[in-house]
């Protein structure tokens, strides 16, 4: 789905709601290694939901575990980020 010329991985339309799956083994990776690879991710995630957001859109980043969904959280508080548990 490409909005505001940016390409999401998924629409929900009846919500407008874009979504961004992670779909990597964020827990197998050391403490230091998930932060690194937080601090990197971040800036283009933060760019994601605020495109998102100008073109009237919520914003949900799916991830695969718990300690992702934290070290998310931590990051930016105001991201809004949920475990996909059904993959």
């Amino acid at each position: 789905m490409l909005i505001n010329g940016k390409h999401y991985d998924g629409l929900v339309l009846s919500r407008r709601t874009l979504w961004e799956v992670k779909t990597d083994d964020f827990e197998k990776h050391s403490p230091r290694s998930r932060k690194f690879f937080v601090s990197v991710k971040l800036p283009e995630q933060q760019r994601e939901a605020k495109l998102a957001r100008e073109c009237g859109y919520d914003f949900v980043i799916g991830v695969r575990s718990k300690a992702h969904l934290t070290a998310l959280k931590i990051a930016d508080p105001s991201l809004h980020v949920v475990i996909m548990d059904w993959c």
